[in-house]
């Protein structure tokens, strides 16, 4: 298994890890190739893996059948966003592994959260806010609503961290935030149900 402390992201993984359970539902929103999606259902869990990038969703998937887990993992080749539709993902990296939507690239289709789930991991990179906005009706929902909520919060052109943050607190409002690290231009909250 790939040691997720070489980039930084240790506080985050050791308060997912200790979040989840046996048997949970878990949602890996910008899931990537499956680091989180693959530790989650070799704890147990019951994974939906949300990628809307088709090169990355690929490799997600052959990770998940190299893993042994594809009976716990549903992958979807889709963006979370602030409403249902359409949205262009603008693809670039490393093997066109880092992705973004807004601008120029393929075409994805994007959805909301709806389905209940007991922990959630959002790293979108600076979608996030609009993935939580779109879930609304589910985090507010005090039955449905997952128990913990784990983000990667990345600044946008528009907006600074700290006022990304802020943002996040109001779309978590039923939920205690805590800033778990901050990691370069990044940082990492959780937020747990109240």
């Amino acid at each position: 298994m790939w040691d997720n402390s070489e980039i930084g992201e240790e506080a985050l993984w050791h308060a997912l890890m200790v979040a989840l359970h046996d048997g949970d539902r878990f949602a890996d929103v910008g899931a990537h190739i499956g680091v989180y999606t693959t530790a989650a259902a070799l704890r147990g869990a019951r994974v939906v893996s949300y990628e809307p990038n088709p090169t990355v969703a690929s490799l997600l998937r052959r990770n998940v059948a190299l893993n042994g887990v594809g009976d716990r993992v549903e992958v979807r080749e889709v963006a979370v966003g602030a409403k249902p539709g359409e949205a262009r993902l603008a693809v670039g990296g490393t093997l066109a592994l880092a992705s973004r939507l807004g601008g120029e690239g393929i075409l994805v289709k994007v959805l909301v959260l709806t389905e209940p789930v007991d922990v959630m991991k959002i790293d979108v990179e600076g979608h996030e806010i609009d993935a939580l906005e779109g879930a609304h009706d589910l985090l507010t929902d005090k039955v449905r609503r997952p128990r913990a909520i784990f983000v990667e919060l990345h600044p946008t052109e528009t907006e600074a961290l700290p006022i990304r943050a802020d943002r996040l607190k109001q779309a978590l409002l039923g939920y205690e935030t805590e800033r778990l690290a901050a990691i370069g231009d990044r940082e990492h909250w959780v937020g747990y149900a109240t």
